[in-house]
């Protein structure tokens, strides 16, 4: 494994080769093309077979989508719940499909864009430990929730309907955090603010709302111990001293970055996260950690967000069916990715080989 960390910071353009032709809507889907179903009133094939739509129509049915939309659903993968326009896609990895919902976000009629764009990131601090989801930004600059769906799941209508439902709530709850029009003179380009960016006085309702949930969620999940041995494993393979008893959160110390460990209540997700030396207070740089976002996601399952303590990079990983040697491998890849995200002017540090690691 190569361990130096990187030397220059990973750019939009770097993003944007890798994920080139990775990502396909459900209509045109491989894996799915053995038998199309032919759309009786143009005439025409789509590569959707059997399976695939059927899936499709039970989980739209299972999120409560009435049997017109769940119909149209079924045969193109395009839906419209609300304002919010979502749309299904997969990406082949190896012999196995991974499948995403995206949800295309209307702002608020009342919200500056700036601070529109602010939210998504404070929002990003407590989406990851609900699914594998985050929010982006497109090229066009519409906000762009994402949600994975593990390959292990593919035709679960249960998770189906669940992620359709969790993309409902994501949109309703962006929009239920404002509660007052900002001021007409709220400034585009904020100003850099020791501590992290400051919001006016709808944001900070907002902010302390995602606050509150993710104490809440860390304070449900201090007793779960599901993860402790794969945790321990995983110490062992990277050959780290455990120097105290195991907890639900843990921090183990990886080429210089503290990575926090946080066990998911479903019993087979962790939550990993790690502070960046990215800053994120001015408009620009809130625009363009989301832009990356939309491509962290559906590349690496990663993304960028802004929490109490700064610019913090998440990723959710399935445990399931997995040992401490892919979480070692897991944690190694996200600290690289980590540390490639780093601003070119707070340099990565030197460190090239696996010594220097602590657990706490």
């Amino acid at each position: 494994m190569n361990t130096a960390p990187p030397t220059t910071t990973l750019t939009m353009g770097d993003l944007r080769a890798m994920t080139d032709d990775v990502a396909q809507p459900a209509s045109k889907a491989k894996r799915f093309r053995e038998e199309p179903v032919r759309n009786s009133g143009s005439g025409s094939a789509l590569d959707i077979s059997p399976t695939l739509q059927s899936w499709l129509l039970k989980g739209a049915q299972g999120a409560s989508v009435e049997k017109p939309q769940a119909l149209a659903f079924s045969t193109s993968g395009l839906l419209t719940l609300g304002s919010t326009r979502i749309m299904m896609f997969n990406r082949p990895i190896g012999p196995v499909t991974e499948w995403w919902v995206q949800g295309y976000l209307q702002p608020p009629s009342m919200v500056a864009r700036h601070q529109w764009h602010e939210m998504l990131l404070w929002a990003n601090s407590v989406a990851p430990g609900l699914d594998h989801c985050s929010f982006g930004l497109n090229e066009q600059g519409t906000a762009v929730a994402s949600l994975r769906i593990p390959f292990h799941l593919e035709g679960d209508v249960q998770a189906l309907s669940g992620a359709l439902s969790l993309m409902g709530c994501l949109a309703d709850s962006l929009a239920l955090g404002i509660s007052h029009q900002p001021s007409a003179d709220a400034s585009v380009q904020m100003e850099p603010i020791e501590g992290g960016p400051v919001l006016d006085a709808d944001g900070q309702v907002f902010r302390e709302r995602l606050k509150q949930h993710a104490a809440a969620s860390a304070a449900q999940s201090l007793t779960l111990d599901w993860h402790l041995g794969l945790v321990d494993q995983m110490l062992g393979v990277l050959d780290i001293e455990r120097k105290q008893p195991l907890g639900t959160v843990s921090s183990v110390t990886l080429m210089g970055l503290p990575v926090e460990i946080m066990a998911d209540g479903d019993g087979r997700s962790l939550l990993l996260s790690t502070v960046i030396k990215r800053p994120l207070r001015t408009a620009a740089q809130h625009k363009e950690a989301l832009v990356m976002n939309l491509h962290l996601m559906t590349l690496a399952g990663a993304c960028i967000a802004l929490d109490p303590k700064g610019t913090r990079l998440f990723t959710r990983w399935d445990a399931t069916g997995l040992d401490g040697q892919a979480l070692a491998d897991t944690l190694m890849s996200f600290v690289m990715l980590a540390l490639s995200l780093q601003t070119p002017d707070q340099p990565v540090r030197a460190t090239t080989s696996l010594s220097a690691r602590t657990f706490q």
